[in-house]
């Protein structure tokens, strides 16, 4: 169960098979792309009704970022979340991270 610390600190390497940080967006089982369908939904659930709550969307943007990089220095140190951070301007120019928009 998380602790007041955030994920990173009970998690541990052993959930992903002590997968390193630059591995894991190359991890893609059935388990770990439910998983990350699972989170990618229940995250958009929080991230709509902190909307609905006034918050603004580059706050929640900035906050967001800050917690995930900061689960992921806990986890991996420094160095190895900087390495990551520093080949995320190639990913974005390629599209990894834009979401597809759902018209209804």
């Amino acid at each position: 169960m998380p602790g007041e610390t955030g994920y990173a600190t009970w998690r541990g390497h052993e959930a992903l098979g002590g997968a390193r940080l630059e591995d894991l967006s190359q991890i893609e089982t059935d388990e770990v792309r439910l998983q990350k369908r699972e989170a990618f939904e229940r995250f958009s659930a929080v991230w709509q009704d902190a909307l609905g709550a006034g918050i603004e969307p580059d706050i929640l943007a900035h906050v967001a970022l800050f917690a995930a990089l900061g689960d992921l220095v806990a986890t991996y140190g420094e160095t190895a979340v900087a390495e990551f951070a520093e080949r995320l301007p190639g990913r974005i120019e390629a599209g990894e991270f834009t979401i597809p928009l759902t018209l209804n």
